[in-house]
């Protein structure tokens, strides 16, 4: 019998277990949220370093799981099947691996970054409005309801915001960023890539603008973006290196 080749069954085998993996965590975390009512975010999620939930083996784990939004899943997994392929074929498999494991540490360690900045400038606040913040109960990885009830004035905002510091993040997102950043420095001057190109430098721009500007520190998921960018940028300087190039 004829075997009927698709795109699927041509792609990298690299590519194939990072998005397999994703996908299948997906629906195992899904599947256990829906049964058993338990978060494997929880568990697999990557925190602070300063969080007594901290825990360096959650560094890989958390960049194979995604929120239950299918859409976060779906739209990550879409990119790489986009920009992945081309990078194994350049890579090969074991550095592409490799690049992905890397790149997500990269994303790691900036949005750690945030996570100290915030926690310094959110722990001022609270106190500043009269809260001890010794006080903030913290229950499941959240600050407690009664801690935002009981508050006044700007305080519920103020604690709220402390959820941001005490919280979790996942995704492959970090590692899709360092994907796309090296796709596009491969392919920068290749004329008819221009529209991955073009979507890839969109990206990238987004991220690095928003970082760079005056919005809220907060949003720590565009410093685990840049965090890739830099990876990928690294990855693609010692592969130059290598060749001899640079």
């Amino acid at each position: 019998m004829r075997t009927i080749k698709t795109y699927f069954t041509n792609l990298p085998v690299g590519v194939k277990w990072i998005v397999g993996l994703n996908v299948s965590i997906y629906i195992i975390t899904l599947i256990v949220s829906l049964i058993f009512g338990v978060s494997l975010q929880d568990y697999l999620g990557a925190y602070p370093t300063y969080s007594e939930n901290f825990n360096v083996i959650t560094i890989f784990t958390s960049m194979f799981v995604h929120s239950m939004d299918f859409t976060h899943v779906l739209s990550n997994m879409i990119l790489m099947l986009v920009f992945a392929p081309f990078i194994e074929n350049k890579l090969g498999s074991k550095n592409f691996i490799f690049s992905y494991l890397f790149i997500g540490v990269m994303g790691y360690v900036a949005i750690n970054h945030s996570y100290h900045v915030n926690k310094l400038n959110i722990t001022e606040s609270i106190e500043n409005s009269g809260l001890d913040v010794t006080k903030i109960k913290i229950i499941n990885g959240k600050v407690c309801d009664e801690c935002l009830t009981s508050s006044n004035g700007d305080q519920p905002n103020i604690t709220n915001d402390y959820n941001y510091v005490i919280s979790k993040t996942y995704g492959a997102s970090s590692s899709l960023f360092g994907i796309i950043v090296l796709y596009v420095l491969f392919n920068l001057l290749i004329v008819k890539k221009v529209l991955y190109n073009a979507l890839g430098i969109y990206c990238i721009l987004t991220t690095s603008l928003e970082v760079f500007s005056d919005q809220h520190i907060l949003n720590g998921s565009q410093y685990a973006h840049f965090g890739g960018i830099v990876g990928g940028v690294v990855i693609f300087i010692i592969y130059k290196i290598k060749k001899g190039i640079v």
